[in-house]
Order: C-alpha cells, then sequence, then structure tokens
C-alpha cells in the first residue's frame, strides 16, 4: 500500500470556518462556521473578504507582470549596450592597428633615412671629402631634431576630425 489512498478523496469544501486567535490561551476559537448549500453555492460568506483576497491576488499577477516586463526592457537594453560596446571595441582596435602601422611607417623612413645619411658620411669620411661629411651631418642632424609625433598628431586630429580634409595642391 502507497502513501496515498486513491480511492479515498476528502472533500474540503464543505465548511468555511473563521478563526480569531485568542491571546491569553495561544489558541484560535472558532467564530464564524459556514456551509454551501444543496446546490453548491455558498451563502452568507463575507464577500468582501473574497473580493479583497482576489484583489490583492490580481494585484499581485498585475505586480509580476510588471516586473517581468520591466526585466525584459533590462534585458534589451542590456543585449543594445553589449552590442555598441563591440563595435567600440572593434573600432578601437583598428585604430590601434592603423596607428601602429603608421608610427613604424614614420620611424621606419627615419631609420632608413639616417641610415643613408650615415653611409653618406661613412664614404665622406673615407674620401676626405669635408663638404659631403658637413653635408651628411647637417642631414642626420635634421632628422634626428625633427619631431615625428608633431606629424602623426595632426594626423591623428585630422583623423578624428569630422570635417572633410582639403586637398592641397
Amino acid at each position: 500500500m502507497g502513501l496515498f489512498n486513491k480511492n479515498k478523496k476528502k472533500d474540503v469544501s464543505t465548511e468555511i470556518t473563521e478563526y480569531q486567535m485568542d491571546d491569553e490561551v495561544l489558541e484560535a476559537k472558532p467564530i464564524k462556521s459556514q456551509k454551501p448549500n444543496e446546490s453548491g453555492k455558498w451563502s452568507g460568506l463575507d464577500c468582501d473578504l473574497m473580493k479583497t483576497g482576489i484583489d490583492t491576488g490580481r494585484g499581485l499577477v498585475n505586480n509580476a507582470l510588471d516586473v517581468y516586463k520591466h526585466s525584459l526592457t533590462i534585458n534589451q537594453n542590456i543585449e543594445k549596450i553589449h552590442a555598441i560596446k563591440e563595435v567600440e571595441l572593434t573600432r578601437l582596435a583598428m585604430e590601434y592597428k592603423l596607428c601602429q602601422t603608421i608610427l613604424n611607417g614614420v620611424f621606419g623612413q627615419r631609420q632608413q633615412v639616417l641610415n643613408k645619411q650615415y653611409k653618406i658620411l661613412d664614404k665622406a669620411l673615407e674620401t676626405g671629402d669635408r663638404e659631403m661629411v658637413i653635408a651628411s651631418l647637417q642631414g642626420i642632424s635634421a632628422v634626428v631634431t625633427s619631431n615625428p609625433l608633431e606629424d602623426f598628431t595632426k594626423f591623428v586630429q585630422a583623423w578624428n576630425s569630422k570635417e572633410p580634409l582639403k586637398l592641397d595642391f
């Protein structure tokens, strides 16, 4: 035999009893008992109490629906933020790679110019050509004293500007 007896049903809708708590004895005592009539309908039941219970239940359901709708809105906003974040991260990564390429190019060109100037200086020293030594030293000095980051700063400002670029021929 299992825990539940399938043949025996308990009818819980046969009587409603209201209780009042007796604080002195600490027990609940019945104050009003009601039974359904022959047709199964309740008569004389405190309808205000039932309406209050129904209204409270509806209020709880409406509050739960409002919370659910609000959570859906929050989830949509979170998804939008994630999408914007991904776009911004991609944009920043592309900007970084572009700046890295430009800086490598600028400093690479400087290194090439310096290497050529040093070769010219070596030849001038071997041949003893004083004018060529001075010219190559001036070339090296011009490259070393110039600031390639100044041009890079101008490039970044032009890149970030919303104004169209003006070409000067």
